[in-house]
């Protein structure tokens, strides 16, 4: 319809558009729309915030609860390492340098270690005794032999005598 209006017409018809009331009513009532949207976007905004805060109040607590946790966790452990583990291993330790058994305890690897240690501290005990008896004294009498006397003279001084006897045909 505005197509067929002269140019002089059709500002004519802009200017009463422009300064009528028709405009001026549409204008106030996109602005009354434009100003309750931005409200309502505020008040959400507000409301979004709020929740926020709240919501990052719990993850602050939440990550202090999980932090404390995780120390008193790491503590306990600490202390687990140094009894289960630590001190054990230092007396394990302290009495292989002795040469004496271990004590069997800590966790139940150490134990297991111990255990096995100890069987072979054992027979080692009892072979080192057999070989030091099969050194020291003669198989076919039983008494001890040459060396073994000459250590004994060494130690004790002069309080000790040697009696031999040649008696014939002893083996028969």
């Amino acid at each position: 319809e505005d197509t067929q209006l002269t140019a002089e017409q059709q500002r004519i018809r802009a200017q009463d558009m422009m300064l009528g009331y028709e405009y001026n009513d549409i204008k106030s009532g996109i602005d009354s729309n434009v100003d309750d949207c931005t409200t309502s976007l505020v008040d959400d905004l507000k409301s979004q915030r709020s929740y926020l805060v709240a919501a990052e109040g719990r993850l602050q607590t939440t990550l202090l609860a999980v932090l404390l946790t995780n120390m008193a966790l790491l503590v306990i452990a600490s202390v687990a390492n140094y009894l289960l583990v630590m001190r054990p291993m230092r007396s394990l330790a302290q009495n292989i340098q002795e040469n004496e058994p271990l004590d069997v305890r800590g966790s139940v690897e150490i134990r297991r270690v111990a255990e096995s240690y100890n069987l072979l501290y054992s027979e080692n005990h009892r072979r080192t005794m057999l070989l030091k008896h099969q050194a020291e004294t003669d198989p076919l009498t039983g008494l001890l032999n040459r060396g073994s006397f000459d250590r004994l003279l060494a130690h004790r001084g002069a309080d000790i005598a040697l009696l031999m006897i040649d008696v014939d045909q002893f083996k028969q």
